[in-house]
């Protein structure tokens, strides 16, 4: 590695690479194992910063437990309760301390910074839907108007439900499929993202990207890397986003 790469490091993941130096950063990737664990290192980090950033909270949340169990704020500020203060009565004190023990456990679970992210998480962080357009390519401009209105507010079940009545064309298949996703109807978004993976619309890579992320929501990490393997490196944006992806996986 020379030192310009840690510099290349810390602009991919603030996202202020380009996508052509994304995508060359991306390639590297996959064949230098130095780079690729100079990255690894940078993210644990940054989940180590994020957790320290949360300490406050949990102090707070201490202090509350000793004046709740201890009789004063002798565990603010990350002080030991002095004795004088401490009137354990019956199983009180053993049920202050599991009360601690329950908040410290419960912080590590939360933010530990060197867990891998879960299937949901990642699901969330990617499966960001842009707008759709849906009434410049069919005459059934009225349903698809307010099949169009619903998606892009998040309304997916209206969305869904006036997208089952209009004749079909892959970009309302597109939207149906996330709409069938996005309400749990998980073997019907799968089917029509296949689909579309196997055409050759303009939505085929979009097939696999979201097949992917379809595969993320239940944790089936195996067929997620393999819809994701079929991203080609032609599609500069969606190739680098399931470069980015295949790393977090778990």
């Amino acid at each position: 590695m020379q030192a310009d790469d840690y510099l290349l490091i810390e602009q991919y993941l603030d996202g202020t690479l380009a996508e052509r130096e994304k995508t060359a950063f991306a390639e590297r990737l996959a064949t230098e194992p130095d780079l690729a664990a100079a990255l690894r290192e940078r993210e644990a980090m940054q989940r180590y910063l994020k957790f320290e950033s949360q300490k406050d909270a949990l102090a707070a949340q201490m202090g509350l437990l000793g004046k709740q169990y201890f009789g004063g704020d002798s565990l603010e500020h990350g002080n030991a309760p002095s004795e004088a203060k401490v009137r354990p009565i019956g199983q009180r004190w053993w049920v202050a301390a599991l009360a601690a023990a329950a908040v410290i456990a419960l912080v590590l679970l939360v933010f530990n910074p060197f867990a891998p992210k879960s299937g949901q998480q990642l699901y969330a962080e990617y499966a960001t839907h842009e707008p759709i357009s849906l009434t410049e390519r069919s005459n059934e401009a009225p349903a698809l108007a307010a099949a169009e209105t619903a998606f892009n507010q998040g309304d997916y079940e209206r969305a869904y439900a006036l997208l089952k009545e209009v004749p079909g064309s892959p970009q309302s298949q597109f939207a149906q499929a996330i709409c069938a996703m996005e309400t749990e109807r998980t073997a019907e978004a799968r089917s029509l993202f296949q689909e579309l993976a196997n055409g050759s619309s303009v939505y085929k890579n979009y097939g696999h990207w979201y097949l992917a992320l379809s595969y993320l929501k239940t944790e089936g990490y195996e067929q997620a890397r393999a819809a994701l393997a079929e991203i080609p490196k032609e599609d500069d944006y969606l190739f680098t986003r399931a470069q980015e992806l295949l790393k977090a996986l778990p």
